[in-house]
């Protein structure tokens, strides 16, 4: 029986991440790294692919943190044993990590020596319990899975360009037993239709064996780069055209067989050849541009580097202007007018037939910041609807309809919220104001300077300024100087100290009250949350 044990690491740190994996010569104690893991998801999903013996957890992640993932693991009836890693020192953590029946439980910083003799200490209680195990075929099959592992994070290597030389990959080759040679090559992406949660991993099965069976008796891996996609490396013959007629006839048989059997629509990239599987990552680089054509939902479901436009990308910047035209109507809530630039917007992006995606998504996402920016210049409270990221949200979308849609829907939203709450539309008065305010942040602004400016006097001013705007003065001041701390905090490493006073406060004290009753958050606070 083989005695070397499998081992995850599971940290949002990269420097702890990356450090644990490679720092240690793990191999000397018998251990196996086998992936490392930056959240509970991305873990419960190498967990369940890959039932590594001895994981090693944070406590404090992103998105699913350490006592999530294990209590997944657990009643899942997952057998993997866990030490967890964590600057906690509170007793509740403690708890539930005894609760989980959890090997150890150590604190930040890490001891080296004492997390070696700890894995040492679990990978002897694990090897004690598969020996006394009776279910020797469950044992023979786990270490299949392992091995299996180990040759998909072989295959993931190969296209995060990781090996350095030829010598390195021919060795790995000869000692996991791959199919593939060290010659030419192509790589093929598939990507599918988002899965709900509860069927992804009886899916991900599904087609992994289906795309095996598919490409079986030729030299190839099929492995799942990360959750969403599965990956396909596969010698090639040489022959150009015989071997991709050859290739889409395979594809365009699994995609029929997948659609028929689960009715997910499959898409498939194809990259060029690559010269060995030191350069395979080229070939997949280009499998994943050829794919991102999808964008243009034609029926085409099979993508190579004959439709990547070769086209040189216009050498032009956004039209400001017309997004300037976008945000006055907007700003008037004319639909009609704004309905007329999105569609001349979107008309511009052709300058081919098929742009590159890329570029569609890059001017697409410049649009919605200058819009925004340009609404600032009406309505400051107009960022609180704000809250999604442009860049975010746009990449995430899949098609180019869903992207029209999205930025016209948001776009609708901007002009439904300013018609409801902007109540200074064309007011002379009050953009005067605003322009004043905006020109002298950095100085203290008192109401009489500003009804000076704009010739009333003081309390005609603020009693004004509180009809138009739906604001008291004060309170808006306070705002607009906010918001550029804020600003400053996010960018900088200034002082607060020099903050406060460059904002025009007297003391230190008046602006972290009216910092924190803006925020909820101290100004060092709000530093630390964003450096």
């Amino acid at each position: 029986m083989d005695n070397t044990l499998s081992l995850l690491i599971v940290d949002d740190e990269p420097a702890i991440r990356n450090g644990l994996a490679n720092a240690i010569e793990w191999e000397e104690y018998g251990i196996k790294v086998i992936g490392a893991a930056s959240d509970g998801y991305e873990a419960l999903h190498m967990v369940h692919q890959f039932n590594p013996h001895i994981i090693i957890t944070d406590i404090r992640m992103p998105n699913c943190d350490g006592l999530e993932l294990i209590r997944h693991v657990k009643e899942a009836e997952i057998p993997g044993k866990f030490i967890i890693i964590s600057g906690y020192d509170d007793f509740k953590y403690a708890q539930t990590a005894i609760k989980y029946q959890v090997f150890s439980y150590l604190l930040k910083p890490i001891q080296i020596e004492e997390l070696i003799k700890e894995v040492i200490n679990l990978r002897n209680a694990t090897l004690a319990e598969i020996q006394n195990s009776q279910n020797l075929m469950n044992t023979r099959q786990q270490l299949q899975k392992q091995n299996q592992a180990l040759k998909d994070h072989f295959c993931i290597r190969l296209l995060d360009n990781e090996y350095k030389n030829e010598a390195e990959i021919d060795e790995q080759l000869k000692n996991l037993k791959l199919s593939i040679q060290n010659t030419f090559n192509r790589v093929l992406v598939f990507s599918y239709d988002s899965i709900p949660v509860q069927d992804s991993l009886r899916f991900q099965k599904y087609i992994r064996q289906t795309v095996e069976d598919s490409f079986n008796g030729y030299s190839s891996a099929v492995f799942f780069k990360d959750a969403g996609t599965l990956a396909v490396i596969i010698n090639t013959s040489g022959d150009k055209t015989s071997e991709m007629e050859t290739l889409k006839k395979i594809c365009g048989n699994i995609i029929e067989s997948l659609k028929q059997d689960t009715d997910i629509n499959i898409s498939i990239g194809i990259g060029d050849a690559a010269p060995n599987l030191l350069n395979t990552q080229a070939s997949f680089f280009c499998s994943l541009e050829a794919l991102s054509y999808r964008l243009y939902q034609t029926r085409q479901r099979i993508f190579d580097s004959s439709i990547i436009s070769r086209e040189p990308t216009p050498v032009i910047t956004p039209d400001t202007k017309t997004n300037q035209e976008l945000a006055d109507a907007i700003y008037r809530s004319d639909l009609p007018a704004v309905d007329r630039l999105l569609h001349q917007f979107f008309h511009s992006l052709f300058y081919v037939e098929v742009p590159p995606p890329n570029y569609i998504r890059g001017m697409c996402i410049f649009l919605v910041i200058d819009v925004q920016n340009g609404l600032l210049g009406y309505y400051d409270e107009i960022n609180r609807l704000y809250t999604d990221v442009p860049y975010e949200e746009i990449n995430r979308l899949q098609s180019f309809r869903e992207i029209r849609e999205w930025i016209t829907n948001k776009f609708y939203t901007y002009s439904q919220y300013m018609n409801q709450n902007c109540l200074d539309k064309k007011d002379p008065i009050i953009q005067k104001a605003k322009a004043y305010m905006k020109e002298n942040l950095y100085n203290k602004i008192k109401a009489e300077n500003v009804a000076v400016h704009v010739g009333l006097s003081e309390n005609y001013f603020t009693f004004y300024f509180k009809k138009k705007t739906n604001n008291n003065f004060k309170s808006y001041i306070q705002t607009l100087k906010i918001e550029k701390a804020k600003e400053h905090l996010k960018t900088s490493n200034i002082l607060i100290s020099e903050l406060s006073s460059m904002l025009g406060y007297d003391d230190y004290r008046t602006f972290n009250r009216a910092f924190k009753k803006e925020t909820g958050l101290t100004p060092s606070e709000y530093q630390q949350k964003y450096h």
